[in-house]
């Protein structure tokens, strides 16, 4: 007989971070007296979870400091700033850069606006 209860936050979170170290769906189970599909059920809620939408899964991925897949940016629960540009991405910048600066010359020396 399958009975019914909600998991608190932190069962939540503690699901999360054994199954992430890799204990079993089926120990988790016995361990919380919940059925396997309940385990299955919050690991995948995680899973699928953004920051950005807010809840208890993206609550659990910021305490888990999961590397954000933006180049840069802010994060929009806790504020701080990253970038994550690459080398390459840089040097990119940096030579595509200079062409804008030389050919913004030659119109001025051409006599032409450049803003």
């Amino acid at each position: 007989m399958r009975t019914f209860r909600h998991l608190t936050r932190s069962e939540i979170a503690d699901i999360v971070h054994s199954h992430s170290a890799g204990e079993k769906q089926a120990d988790l189970a016995r361990r919380f007296s919940v059925d396997h599909s309940t385990i299955n059920y919050h690991v995948a809620k995680y899973e699928r979870a953004y920051p950005e939408e807010g809840g208890v899964y993206s609550l659990i991925k910021v305490e888990k400091r999961k590397v954000c897949i933006h180049p840069s940016g802010r994060c929009t629960i806790c504020g701080e700033m990253w970038d994550e540009l690459r080398r390459v991405e840089r040097e990119a910048v940096r030579t595509l850069t200079q062409r804008l600066d030389r050919a913004n010359a030659s119109l001025r020396v051409s006599g032409f606006p450049v803003e």
